[in-house]
């Protein structure tokens, strides 16, 4: 299972497709939290993770 996940985690973070949709959510989050105007923790806690610019999240990253 760690291989597979490991690989799965691999391609979403490589695939211009994915990359291109997940902004294009996060930026539409964005906008609706700033409306509501959560505090920052909460906020960051809703957060769709940014798969473009974060290696947080994958394996194998220090």
């Amino acid at each position: 299972m760690g291989g597979d996940e490991a690989r799965l985690f691999s391609m979403l973070h490589a695939d211009a497709a994915v990359l291109h949709f997940t902004g294009i959510g996060r930026r539409f989050q964005t906008e609706l939290l700033d409306m509501v105007g959560l505090d920052s923790m909460t906020r960051q806690m809703l957060m769709f993770p940014d798969l473009g610019s974060s290696v947080a999240g994958r394996p194998g990253a220090a």
